[in-house]
């Protein structure tokens, strides 16, 4: 676990759970849990970790998308403070 100072002599702990450690307490609720309530409870709760999942995962594409758009724009600079005008112009 990781920890953060407060201030000299005391400490706060981060208890965040990963995901990778929820998963199989889910699991065992959606196969053996006692109650409806209980298996219900863990099959939404594997829901919506796999829609965030799914979100992070969109995010990231557009993040890379974003990305190579910027490092193509910055090669387009490049070629145009080389050569003083860009390809596109010089055709015209």
């Amino acid at each position: 676990m990781e920890h953060t100072v407060i201030k000299k002599g005391t400490r706060r702990l981060d208890a965040t759970p990963t995901w990778e450690g929820l998963v199989r307490p889910l699991i065992a609720l959606v196969h053996e849990g006692e109650s409806y309530e209980s298996r219900q409870m863990a099959k939404g709760e594997l829901r919506r970790m796999a829609r965030l999942a799914d979100c992070w995962v969109e995010y990231r594409k557009e993040q890379l998308k974003a990305e190579e758009a910027e490092r193509e724009a910055a090669a387009k600079r490049f070629e145009t403070s080389l050569y003083g005008v860009d390809e596109q112009e010089a055709e015209q």
